[in-house]
């Protein structure tokens, strides 16, 4: 079974601004320095759009908190779909949530070196990328097998430090915002249902990541409370970090500058502190009973049935 909420209040190590840190940080991933460029093209209906998917990001997060309250079991996802419909579908999800995880490491890889070359371009070859993307995934693995409250305390140290030159754009350059950039209410051409369609799934997709704080429950300090409120606000910070975000990059960049733009944040800021910032990695534990799923894997391949005894997972 799952760990409860008693079992969760033995041994924690996570707090209210470690699970924040992991929401914050699973959430605002390195898509986050090039979605103003991506949503670009649709002037103020992007910005709009935004805060729209936040609003519903946050009633998500909502529900993940009540379930957290209802059941504060290790696991998240998976934990609530298996309590309500059993072991076997509780399997299945766990498992594709999973896949989904493991499936974006080469896309998180990927940037990491990316953003490496742009601060280093004497080294950029294919070789070394495939050092650096391997190397970026194996570190990460050995932080979490440092246990979960070092994995904790390198969600929140990398959280502040991949937002700080974001923090430091919107102070300083709020004060430089130039209207006539915004580019008009949706300058796309598109007819406003489509140009919806079009901003829906980019701007949804910014937010996977919200239920990150529920997946360790059992290694969190007064799980039935923290848990819901690191979730709730978690993403009321990273919704605010991406509405502010596109706000100042659009009244910064001229429009048609902004949509050929694959760094929307190296036009105000300085390349070498975006790309310092894309190299930090997003964080967070997860537990690997999405792997063991209490048994359920186990029983499925060789029908032992037991539970191994790990508790943490590579970060995403």
């Amino acid at each position: 079974m799952p760990r409860s909420e008693t079992e969760a209040g033995k041994g924690a190590g996570l707090g209210l601004i470690a699970c924040t840190s992991v929401v914050v940080g699973n959430t605002i991933g390195s898509g986050f320095y090039v979605s103003p460029s991506a949503v670009a093209p649709y002037g103020l209906l992007a910005i709009a759009m935004w805060i729209a998917m936040g609003i519903g990001a946050i009633c998500l997060g909502l529900a993940f908190a009540r379930l957290a309250t209802l059941a504060p079991a290790t696991g998240g996802p998976y934990a609530y779909i298996r309590l309500a419909y059993g072991d076997f579908t509780g399997f299945l999800i766990g498992w594709v949530y999973w896949i989904s995880i493991w499936a974006s490491l080469p896309a998180i890889a990927f940037a990491f070196a990316g953003a490496f070359f742009n601060l280093f371009p004497a080294l950029q070859s294919r070789p070394m990328a495939l050092a650096l993307g391997i190397g970026a995934i194996w570190a990460m693995a050995l932080v979490n097998l440092r246990g979960v409250k070092a994995a904790g305390t390198f969600a929140t140290v990398t959280t502040f430090t991949k937002l700080a030159p974001f923090i430091v754009l919107v102070l300083v350059g709020v004060f430089f915002i130039k209207f006539e950039n915004f580019g008009g209410w949706n300058p796309s051409g598109q007819p406003l249902v489509a140009s919806l369609a079009a901003l829906a799934p980019l701007t949804m997709f910014a937010y996977l990541g919200m239920e990150s704080a529920t997946v360790p429950a059992g290694d969190v300090r007064d799980a039935a409370r923290t848990i819901p409120r690191s979730t709730v606000l978690g993403i009321v910070i990273s919704a605010s970090f991406y509405v502010i975000g596109t706000v100042v990059v659009f009244g910064l960049v001229p429009h048609e500058q902004l949509t050929a733009s694959v760094s929307p944040f190296s036009a105000p800021i300085a390349d070498s502190a975006i790309a310092i910032a894309i190299i930090v990695p997003p964080n967070g534990p997860h537990s690997t009973r999405a792997a063991s799923m209490n048994g359920e894997t186990d029983a499925v391949i060789c029908s032992c049935g037991t539970r191994p005894k790990t508790t943490t997972v590579p970060m995403t």
